[in-house]
């Protein structure tokens, strides 16, 4: 597998937070940047492997570039898919709409070349447009509408999402929590007695059980 060295993304970001962001470097930094490349090459290499983990989690302090490195691991990882035959496709997840597309532009430029794009209801794309891009951006909400998707036998808005001209992409980047994952349902003493008034003798004798419940 193209897999990006730690050691040069950490330096890379180095260069980017201390050149390009005019911020402070330091040796904690560095290695929090080298630890993140290698969670995401974990990541890509037990996806490749067939091996289904659960989640990894990076917890850094705000502040500490967890999207600019988001960003800039695509544009290295893209960099590595051209002189490979197995490239690494990815999919970053963002809370907002302006918030995908800004992101496949700083991975663009860091890129030097259209290696991503931003898939969401503002301006969608074909399938076949999508599965050229080395990255794929899109908002929480389309993640959480994909994944729904799997009950119905992997649906095609999950095939969309996951497949692209190397394969099946291996790495996936949530930035931030993901939002609207957990629907909130509430059963009140009213809702139940409302129910209850419902329940007719014949439905009480042909369903018992279920009147019990």
């Amino acid at each position: 597998l193209p897999l990006v060295p730690p050691q040069d993304f950490s330096q890379r970001m180095k260069q980017r937070w201390t050149s390009s962001l005019g911020l402070c470097s330091s040796a904690p930094l560095e290695r929090l940047w080298a630890i993140m490349a290698e969670t995401f090459n974990s990541a890509i290499t037990d996806s490749a492997n067939g091996v289904k983990p659960h989640w990894r989690i990076l917890q850094p302090p705000t502040g500490s570039g967890k999207t600019r490195g988001a960003c800039l691991f695509a544009a290295m990882q893209a960099e590595r898919n051209t002189t490979s035959a197995a490239p690494i496709g990815s999919i970053i997840v963002t809370r907002q709409i302006k918030d995908a597309d800004d992101l496949v532009s700083e991975i663009n430029a860091l890129a030097g070349r259209d290696v991503a794009i931003a898939q969401h209801s503002a301006a969608p794309k074909p399938v076949d447009t999508l599965q050229h891009f080395d990255t794929l951006v899109i908002t929480h909400q389309a993640c959480v509408n994909a994944s729904a998707s799997l009950n119905a036998s992997r649906g095609a808005a999950f095939e969309r999402l996951v497949h692209w001209r190397g394969g099946e992409r291996h790495l996936t980047i949530i930035d931030e929590a993901l939002a609207n994952v957990v629907e909130d349902v509430k059963v009140t003493a009213d809702s139940i007695a409302e129910v209850q008034r419902y329940i007719t003798n014949d439905l009480r004798e042909a369903f018992p059980t279920e009147t019990k419940a």
